[in-house]
């Protein structure tokens, strides 16, 4: 079955794969207990549900039924019910064109279990994530060196490959580079002297090091 996770407002597709189902399957989810029918009949080997809406979370295992009958049910292959995620930032969310740089993202609800697949999205690039509690995730961003000017990516967040989360940006940035800086040396006495350096892509230091 897959995806095996959905939100607790319910609405994803799911497809079970199997053998000798026919097409007057229909379902039960333990949580409702009443029979549903199966959204989509595509083989004797495969069908479609779409997720109902529940009203907690958790593990809830799937009967599939037919003529009255519960005939098969996986205990080792429940939907599990998640609350939906609140993301809160990207840090840092400057990232220079080809370097690979490792990115914290914050918020509440992340999960944690072998069974989901926590990953973002960058460019249709998708890019796995590790857990670090409920509240952080990070990753490590690819390069694109081949990037040439500055350019700014959408990022979706995912559970098993379901986009659910948009509204986060990451901009990549030409490396700042060195031309000149004078003077070479100096022969004040003091500790500190000043120099002047020009160079291009040189960033506004604001919130910056």
């Amino acid at each position: 079955m897959t995806p095996i996770a959905v939100p607790l407002e319910g609405g994803t597709l799911i497809t079970i794969y199997g053998l000798n189902f026919l097409p007057s399957i229909q379902y039960k989810i333990t949580e409702f207990g009443t029979k549903i029918p199966i959204d989509a009949y595509i083989s004797s080997s495969e069908i479609q549900l779409i997720a109902p809406p529940s009203s907690t979370i958790g593990n809830k295992s799937i009967y599939l039924t037919n003529n009255n009958v519960d005939f098969y049910q996986r205990y080792d292959l429940p939907i599990l019910y998640y609350n939906g995620l609140i993301i809160h930032s990207i840090t840092p969310n400057q990232i220079l064109i080809g370097s690979q740089t490792i990115i914290t993202i914050k918020g509440l609800d992340f999960l944690s279990d072998s069974r989901l697949l926590n990953s973002l999205k960058i460019n249709n690039t998708l890019i796995p994530t590790k857990f670090i509690d409920v509240e952080t995730l990070t990753a490590e961003l690819p390069s694109f060196s081949s990037l040439t000017a500055e350019t700014k990516f959408d990022v979706l967040i995912t559970i098993n490959h379901q986009d659910y989360y948009t509204g986060l940006t990451v901009t990549y940035i030409l490396p700042p580079a060195l031309v000149n800086f004078t003077p070479a040396f100096s022969n004040s006495q003091e500790q500190y002297f000043s120099i002047n350096v020009t160079g291009n892509n040189f960033l506004y230091s604001n919130g910056l090091q």
